[in-house]
């Protein structure tokens, strides 16, 4: 799953995820290499990501400080969908989310279609 660029081969992935405590969302990591979270969105949002809880908790109590996020990603991730659902009609083939791509949006962003698409 690419959310973030599609050309580059590290992809998000809810398995290593699981794994490594949040660590494996590498399409996101690869594309934002700067920003602390290795991810969008944190455990509270539907998205398995102890570490930067962890280290949200720390700058909580001073123990982490100037932490960098991406300012950019939801419209990357924006473009990137239309750009798929675009690539799709090319290739006669329907725009809507297969079961799926629904099923990832949900555990990876815990979004569904309608909101994906507004």
């Amino acid at each position: 799953y690419k959310p973030y660029d599609r050309k580059i081969q590290p992809v998000e992935n809810l398995i290593v995820a699981l794994g490594a405590l949040g660590e494996g969302y590498h399409n996101y990591h690869h594309k934002y290499p700067s920003d602390y979270a290795t991810s969008e969105w944190g455990i509270l949002s539907g998205q398995f990501n102890p570490t930067k809880a962890f280290i949200d908790f720390m700058a909580m109590i001073g123990q982490a400080y100037d932490l960098k996020r991406s300012r950019t990603a939801a419209r990357t991730r924006e473009r990137v969908a239309k750009q798929v659902s675009e690539d799709r009609l090319k290739r006669g083939m329907t725009p809507a989310m297969s079961w799926w791509d629904r099923q990832l949006s949900q555990l990876f962003f815990g979004k569904s279609e309608a909101q994906i698409f507004q």
